[in-house]
C-alpha cells in the first residue's frame, strides 16, 4: 500500500511538472531559432535527436542520420515546423546552421570526448560495421552507417541491442557485484555506486538508463537493509522518480520499450518458462525471457515503427548470449589500445571473432523469406 501511494504520489507531480513547466511558453509555427546542443544525440536507424536548448525553453530536434554529426555544445541555428505535445516542443528535419563557439559545460563535454575519443580508437582497431556494432553494444553510441546493417537489424528485430538500454546497465551492475561478491555487502556499495555513475555518465542519462539504473540499485539497498527484494516495487518506484525528475520521459519511445520489456519478463516470463518445458534450459530460458519482453513491447513497436519480426525470437536467442562477453572485450579492446595499442588489437582481434559471428547470424535471418511483416 505505501508503495501504490509513493508511485502515485512522484507519478502526479511528474505530470504537474510537465502541465506547469515544460515547453508551457514556448511558441509554435515556422520559425528560426538559436541555441545549444544539450545532450549528445541519440541515433535510431535513420535520424538522430537532441534536445536544443533555446531563450524560451528546450526543443527536441529530429535530423537525418547522416547529414551531419553534432555534439555537445555546439551551437546552432534551427529553421523549421516547431510543434508541442503534451508540452513537449519537437522539429523535424528542419534546415540546421552550426555557429562558431561551443556552450557546453565543460565536465560534460569532457565526458563526451572521452566518448568520442573511446569510439575512434576501436574504429581504428576494427573494420566496419563491427567497430559501430561494437560501439552500440558498449556504448549505445548508434553511430552504424552501413544502410544494409542497419536494414538487417530492424527485419531481425535486434536494433536494440546497439542502443544504449538498461540492458546495459544491468549488465554493468551484475558485473560488479559478481566481482565484488566476495566480500560484505557494504564493502561493495561505494565502488558499486561509483563505477554505475560513471558508466551513466558516459552513455548518457536516457530514459532506459536511468530506469534501469533506479531498479537495479533499489534492489542492491533491499539486499543492503536486508529486505526481501520486490521486481514490481523497484519496477514502479524508478518509473515514478523518473517522472518527477524529467516528466518528458514519459513521452520517449525508447523508456516505454524499457519499461514494458521489464514488465513483461517479470510478469509474463514464468508463465512462458514453464510453456517451454520441453525445451532444454540452455535454450529455454533466454527462449523465455526475449519471447516475455518481445510480446510486452509487441503493441508499441507495431505503433512506432510498423515492423512486426517474426525472426526476432530465433535472432535474439542466438545472438543474445554473446552481448555480455563483446561488452567485455569491447571495453578492453578500447581501454587497452589507449594505453597499449598493440595489446588493444590483441584483444580486439577475440572482439573481431565475437562481432563477426553476430554480423552473420543477422544477415541470414535477415535473408529468410517473410522474416518480418511491414503494417
Amino acid at each position: 500500500m505505501l508503495n501504490a501511494i509513493f508511485f502515485t504520489f512522484f507519478l502526479f507531480l511528474g505530470l504537474f511538472r510537465t502541465a506547469g513547466s515544460f515547453g508551457a511558453n514556448f511558441p509554435v509555427g515556422t520559425m528560426t531559432l538559436r541555441g545549444y546542443v544539450t545532450e549528445a544525440p541519440v541515433f535510431s536507424q535513420q535520424s538522430q535527436k537532441f534536445p536544443l536548448k533555446t531563450a524560451y525553453g528546450t526543443a527536441f530536434v529530429t535530423t537525418d542520420k547522416y547529414s551531419s554529426l553534432y555534439s555537445y555544445g555546439d551551437v546552432l541555428e534551427v529553421s523549421g515546423d516547431f510543434s508541442k505535445r503534451y508540452n513537449v516542443v519537437g522539429v523535424r528535419f528542419p534546415k540546421i546552421m552550426k555557429l562558431p563557439g561551443n556552450e557546453g559545460n565543460f565536465l560534460f563535454a569532457a565526458v563526451y570526448g572521452l566518448r568520442a575519443n573511446f569510439t575512434n580508437i576501436l574504429t581504428s582497431i576494427l573494420p566496419s560495421p563491427e567497430n559501430s556494432l561494437a560501439s552500440g553494444v558498449l556504448l549505445g553510441t548508434g553511430g552504424i552507417t552501413d544502410k544494409k546493417f542497419i536494414e538487417n537489424l530492424r527485419i531481425t528485430g535486434t536494433s536494440h541491442i546497439v542502443a544504449v538500454s538498461g540492458f546495459n546497465v544491468s549488465i554493468i551492475i551484475i558485473g560488479v557485484l559478481t566481482l565484488l561478491s566476495f566480500g560484505s555487502t557494504k564493502i561493495s556499495l561505494l565502488p558499486l555506486l561509483l563505477i554505475v555513475f560513471l558508466f551513466d555518465l558516459l552513455v548518457g542519462f536516457t530514459p532506459p538508463v536511468l530506469r534501469a539504473t533506479f531498479m537495479g540499485l533499489m534492489l542492491f539497498f533491499a539486499r543492503f537493509i536486508g529486505r526481501q527484494r520486490n521486481t514490481t516495487d523497484a519496477l514502479l518506484i524508478s518509473a515514478a522518480v523518473i517522472a518527477f525528475l524529467d516528466p518528458q520521459s514519459l513521452s520517449s519511445v525508447s523508456f516505454q520499450l524499457s519499461f514494458l520489456a521489464t514488465a513483461g519478463i517479470v510478469y509474463l516470463y514464468p508463465f512462458i518458462y514453464r510453456y517451454l518445458a520441453g525445451i532444454h534450459d540452455f535454450f529455454r530460458e533466454p527462449l523465455a525471457l526475449t519471447l516475455s519482453a518481445q510480446v510486452a513491447v509487441l503493441p508499441i513497436s507495431i505503433y512506432n515503427f510498423g515492423t512486426f519480426s517474426l525472426i526476432s525470437p530465433l535472432a535474439n536467442l542466438l545472438v543474445g548470449w554473446a552481448i555480455t562477453p563483446l561488452m567485455a572485450l569491447t571495453f578492453l579492446t578500447g581501454f587497452f589500445g589507449w594505453l597499449i595499442y598493440p595489446l588493444g588489437q590483441l584483444f580486439g582481434a577475440l572482439d573481431l571473432v565475437l562481432l563477426t559471428y553476430f554480423v552473420k547470424i543477422i544477415a541470414l535471418l535477415a535473408k529468410i523469406p517473410w522474416a518480418s511483416i511491414q503494417l
